[in-house]
């Protein structure tokens, strides 16, 4: 790890023990043998080349960020382990300058070129392929770089602009000409036209196929074999709502890691989160021909991650897996409480299965009575939740589905069918034209829940129906629910997986350890890493 404020790269064991590999507490530039005390500059990011058990003379390499001093070093050494404990530690340490100006004083700037002519300005993550190519973010000039094992470094993604003075308006010292620096801002596409804001953290995806890199608010792919720049998560500007894909939105993220099941975590710094963002084909459940809405749908408040944390009985999140709580009314806003904080009150959990999983009435209501009577916690209810999950397409086409049907305005192609909890999830995504019969892999499904309240205020009539036929009938079996189907969205899902709400009466960031993880407390986190030495 960069231990950041002491100008030292350390090492914690699986044990939690302590050492530090180079570095002496104090700011410099000097390289050689760590115990001739070689120095650092408020180094950022660290990242493994070479996986020392893969390597037959123990033998590890580590590059580092060197913020401070804009460059990028190299530590190599021996790893020993000891006999007794089975601790990990190095010896032989060496800290050479591996790009960045090296042959001369630590100096800000940008250039590509070998590792003496290229130059930095502040970087600060860093990741190395399997292959020894290392992908850095270039912060303070607003580029994505990538050094070879030679040193030599090349712009990847960013535009390229002049830059006629530097920031205290005076012309970049020692800037080749043309002297150029980044382009700043936020923009998709080309490899060469795409534009960052200080990019911070960066990731490799396992397949080593593209890039992720946290973007001031926003986590960006850069993929590396189409050539281009894509924002994947993050598009509300400065806030800390979890979602999917640009509905979700960060407070200045700081470093991305990713395990190699390809799970994101993401360290939302500002507002002392860690969060998770993953692509539903990893999670989303694959459900069976039969499933109804009661068998896959866990109301909020049944599982030990919804316990009750501020004075509101609020969590932190109003997701959970697969299942966004009271999706539709995500956008309002309380005097006292703020914006997005629907779905985040706690729903008792009154059953195995509940009676009714939409037992309570509206939030915005007057009255808060629900099941067991009880008025003093407030608390929501799971009308307009939204749950993905993945169908096959070969399910029964003569299973029987019930529904209502209304229509909007006077065209009747305008309709929205909302099928009851009688009816298979699959059978009426098929119906609904979402399960085609060429469909090969398992399909991405929206289901929006809707309580009959709300479905039997519009204008409606009654239908059952087979796949191969609709027949209109007035009447079916008793539910309490229904749901409305659409396509689901292939984006990254992002979610808070550790760090309290915001509360009224105290701060979310600060310092303590608890389970489950969404109640502990964190503070200005700067560097995530998944990676064993």
């Amino acid at each position: 790890m960069a231990d950041t404020g002491n100008h030292a790269i350390r090492m914690i064991s699986p044990s939690g023990k302590v050492s530090t590999i180079a570095g002496t507490g104090e700011a410099g530039f000097f390289d050689g043998y760590v115990k001739e005390g070689v120095t650092f500059s408020s180094p950022s990011g660290v990242t493994v080349w070479r996986d020392w058990r893969d390597n037959r003379d123990g033998r590890i390499v580590l590059f580092v960020a060197d913020t401070g001093n804009h460059r990028i070093r190299k530590i190599s050494g021996n790893v020993m382990i000891e006999k007794e404990t089975g601790e990990k530690s190095m010896i032989n340490v060496t800290v050479e300058c591996f790009s960045g100006n090296c042959d001369k004083h630590p100096q800000a700037g940008f250039s590509d070129g070998d590792k003496t002519q290229c130059r930095f300005d502040s970087p600060i993550g860093i990741i190395a392929s399997s292959r020894g190519d290392i992908f850095i973010t270039d912060t303070n000039n607003h580029l994505i770089r990538m050094v070879d094992l030679f040193g030599s470094a090349i712009t990847l993604a960013g535009k390229k602009v002049l830059s006629e003075v530097n920031r205290s308006g005076k012309r970049l010292e020692g800037c080749p000409d043309p002297c150029l620096t980044g382009a700043q801002g936020h923009e998709d596409g080309d490899l060469q036209k795409a534009k960052f804001t200080f990019p911070t953290g960066v990731a490799l995806m396992p397949d080593e196929s593209s890039l992720l890199v946290t973007n001031r608010h926003f986590l960006r792919r850069v993929d590396l074999k189409k050539k281009l720049v894509k924002t994947v998560a993050g598009g509300n500007g400065e806030s800390e709502r979890d979602g999917q894909g640009l509905q979700a939105s960060f407070n200045k993220p700081n470093d991305v890691s990713i395990t190699s099941d390809g799970f994101v975590y993401l360290v939302d710094s500002t507002s002392c989160r860690i969060k998770r963002a993953v692509e539903p084909r990893y999670f989303v459940p694959t459900i069976s021909c039969s499933d109804t809405v009661s068998n896959v749908f866990r109301p909020s408040g049944c599982s030990s991650y919804d316990a009750k944390i501020d004075e509101h009985g609020f969590k932190v999140t109003s997701q959970s897996g697969n299942t966004f709580y009271n999706f539709r009314y995500r956008n309002f806003t309380d005097v006292d409480i703020g914006e997005d904080f629907i779905g985040r009150g706690i729903k008792d959990c009154v059953g195995s299965p509940p009676r009714n999983e939409l037992d309570k009435l509206r939030w915005n209501e007057s009255t808060l009575v629900i099941d067991d009577n009880n008025t003093n916690v407030r608390e929501d209810p799971n009308e307009g939740s939204l749950l993905i999950v993945a169908c096959l397409p070969n399910c029964n086409n003569t299973d029987v589905i019930y529904g209502v049907k209304f229509f909007s305005g006077d065209n009747a192609k305008n309709q929205t069918v909302h099928y009851n909890d009688n009816s298979s999830i699959c059978i009426a995504a098929k119906h609904a034209g979402l399960l085609l019969e060429h469909d090969e892999n398992p399909v991405l499904i929206n289901v929006i829940l809707q309580r009959s309240m709300s479905v039997f205020n519009e204008s409606i009539y009654f239908y059952y129906s087979r796949i191969d036929g609709e027949k209109r009938v007035y009447s079916f079996p008793e539910t309490n629910q229904y749901f409305s189907l659409t396509a689901a969205s292939n984006d990254m899902i992002v979610q808070t997986i550790s760090g309290p709400p915001t509360t009224l009466r105290g701060e979310s960031c600060g310092y303590g350890d608890s389970f489950p993880a969404q109640d502990a407390k964190v503070r200005t986190i700067i560097n995530l890493k998944y990676r064993s030495i």
